[in-house]
């Protein structure tokens, strides 16, 4: 059918959930429109994880002093604009978030 469901168990449906090799995973997206909103979930959220760990390293100054002094500068331009990219990524985190919820 195309639908994110339990075929063996209605009942497993009906809670929103679906046995994958003995673990139950609540996931269950019946119809376009559910399966839609399940993957725009699915790739904010993963996109959202590149800019938390920019987020914490940003404001990391020894860290981002350490990476300064070695080769990972030239091919991280932004290390010397870190306030200005940790207001991107705050940004960037909040318009995702929005869109995830």
């Amino acid at each position: 059918t195309g639908n994110i469901i339990a075929p063996s168990s209605p009942a497993n449906t009906a809670n929103g959930v679906i046995n994958v090799e003995g673990e139950y995973r609540p996931v269950v997206a019946i119809g376009g429109y559910q399966k839609f909103c399940l993957a725009v979930s699915r790739m904010s959220a993963f996109s959202m994880y590149p800019m938390i760990v920019v987020v914490f390293v940003t404001k990391c100054k020894a860290t981002m002093t350490f990476l300064s002094k070695t080769p990972v500068s030239v091919y991280v331009g932004l290390i010397a604009e870190g306030h200005e990219f940790h207001a991107y990524a705050g940004r960037y985190i909040a318009w995702d978030v929005w869109i995830h919820t």
